[in-house]
């Protein structure tokens, strides 16, 4: 090793586990916070439908279609 440089092995496993976790917790809160934004909008489309009490062709077209894009969202 070079003389005069600390030796650094003792950190290098410690920070790349730290780099891998940050990474993998970004890529799955991103696609949690995805899925659960669907799910609220899901949810409002299916709330303004019952408001009336007559859910029409085109908010059940819109329920189904929402609730497909969750499902797509949920698979991966």
């Amino acid at each position: 090793m070079i003389e005069g440089l600390p030796d650094l092995t003792p950190i290098a496993a410690p920070l790349v586990t730290l780099a891998i976790g940050y990474l993998a917790g970004s890529l799955v809160y991103r696609r949690v916070k995805a899925a659960f934004n669907e799910a609220v909008d899901l949810l409002m489309t299916i709330r303004d439908a019952w408001e009336d009490d007559a859910i029409t062709e085109d908010e059940f077209s819109a329920i189904v279609e929402q609730a497909g894009q969750l499902a797509d969202s949920l698979r991966g």
